[in-house]
């Protein structure tokens, strides 16, 4: 994941060629079994974060009935359908048992804290990732581990791949 971060908290632009251009040569020098298989699409956009890292949940309006959930960190599927829960039983009322998660509100640091903290924590990530990278180049993935799904116009259909040795 390349998280690119613009000074003052300002947007960054979404759309980045040589972010692409090095994830796609990430995942060939990854899975070096699959060839050539072109790359069909890429996705690139904005992430929201809280500075606890937790989203946050809450309601507002006139009326207080525009709920909301926001902040996943990049984390959105696996958190989105707890606070999708949550927010069903506000609706209606109801108290969710994970409403009284305690947060800690943490402010974000003043520029030039902010873009050190940022240089910090992706630095440490691309350091994880390297590490990653270097083990999985030394030991590669069997072929027989492998099973390639190829899009076709009716939908994916696997591909015959050899049983697994257990």
């Amino acid at each position: 994941m390349l998280i690119r971060y613009a000074w003052r908290s300002r947007l960054a632009k979404g759309y980045h060629r040589q972010a692409f251009h090095s994830i796609e040569s990430a995942y060939r020098e990854r899975f070096r079994e699959l060839g050539d298989h072109p790359v069909a699409r890429f996705w690139g956009g904005w992430v929201g974060f809280t500075s606890d890292l937790l989203p946050v949940v809450g309601a507002t309006g006139q009326n207080r009935n525009i709920h909301f959930g926001m902040g996943f960190a990049g984390h959105g599927v696996a958190q989105a359908t707890l606070t999708g829960a949550m927010l069903a039983e506000r609706m209606f009322g109801q108290t969710h048992e994970w409403d009284t998660l305690h947060r800690r509100h943490l402010r974000w640091p003043s520029e030039p804290f902010r873009w050190l903290a940022y240089k910090a924590i992706t630095g440490a990530l691309a350091a994880a990732d390297s590490r990653t990278d270097r083990k999985a180049r030394s030991s590669p993935v069997p072929r027989s581990h492998l099973k390639v799904v190829r899009a076709t116009s009716e939908g994916c259909s696997p591909e015959t791949a050899p049983p697994l040795n257990r």
